[in-house]
């Protein structure tokens, strides 16, 4: 399977995101480094018959049954690694910045105070 002739997307989730790359910050092992850039990839690369992650489902376990799910499509390894890298890069450069949070609570506040 080519995973660069599926489009990339952002999932919906926000928690999706930010776990993954809470669980990367915690500095895995290896074996649970692949597994999370395995996740990292099916968060990342729309390929529709894929796992989805559960609500509720720790990122390491929906990881595990990703690298499985890619390893049965004959992705190898090295390219999971090296995908899931750029994915979950992608992914921790699209959760919002301290002041953008700010911003938007300021604006949320308004927005009530003035109703």
């Amino acid at each position: 399977m080519d995973l660069t002739k599926f489009p990339k997307v952002f999932p919906k989730s926000f928690v999706a995101r930010l776990d993954l790359v809470t669980a990367l910050g915690a500095g895995p092992d290896t074996s649970t480094l692949a597994r999370l850039c395995a996740a990292a990839t099916l968060l990342r690369v729309d390929v529709p018959e894929s796992p989805k992650r559960k609500k509720g489902e720790a990122i390491a376990d929906f990881g595990e049954r990703s690298l499985e799910w890619l390893m049965g499509k004959g992705v190898a390894p090295t390219t999971i690694f090296q995908i899931g890298s750029e994915c979950a890069s992608e992914l921790g450069e699209s959760l919002p910045s301290v002041p953008e949070v700010d911003d938007a609570v300021a604006d949320f506040q308004e927005a009530v105070s003035t109703d």
